[in-house]
């Protein structure tokens, strides 16, 4: 019960949050991004090697070496398997205030695409997706993800990230094909 209030009062702040300017949303090809932030909960350590594979899987096989990846945990402190050393920006409950605001919000860098890979919903990381500045964002569908993303695609709830990552590169592949 607590945890819902902190969210409904977590997504009261949220829809007064400045984030980013809209002006700069497009539909991209695959081959015109050249930099990528990819936000995800991770709640298990199956999330996290998914996390670490679909990062590498962006770096050598799309060829964009410019990748950010940024990891929710709820828990106070990191699990063990959360290798801090992965490159990968890891940020607990502990870094963020009482309703769900982080602490250190993402660097405003403008990014060619954001990918949203969480499978719950997360006002820290929409905090982050708000004010990350980006030409396409992109989601799994979800009923409190809709004002934030430009595409979404519906992807059950048994699928895992890798599943989600397939379709996202299929699509863009055909977006805007010339």
């Amino acid at each position: 019960m607590i945890e819902d209030v902190k969210y409904k009062i977590g997504r009261f702040f949220l829809k007064r949050f400045e984030g980013e300017t809209q002006g700069k949303r497009k539909a991209l090809n695959f081959d015109e991004i050249k930099s990528v932030c990819i936000l995800s909960v991770i709640a298990s350590e199956q999330e996290w090697k998914a996390l670490i594979e679909i990062r590498e899987k962006i770096r050598k096989d799309w060829g964009i070496i410019d990748v950010k990846a940024i990891a929710y945990n709820s828990s106070r402190k990191p699990p063990k398997w959360m290798n801090l050393s992965s490159g990968i920006s890891i940020f607990t409950k502990k870094d963020t205030n009482f309703y769900g605001k982080p602490r250190h919000l993402s660097d405003t860098k403008n990014f060619d695409l954001l990918i949203d890979f969480s499978n719950t919903r997360c006002v820290p990381i929409l905090f982050h997706v708000k004010s990350i500045q980006a030409k396409l964002k992109f989601a799994k569908q979800w009923a409190h993800n809709k004002n934030y993303f430009d595409m979404f695609i519906k992807v059950a709830d048994n699928k895992e990230s890798t599943y989600f990552f397939n379709q996202l590169e299929y699509y863009l592949k055909i977006i805007n094909k010339r």
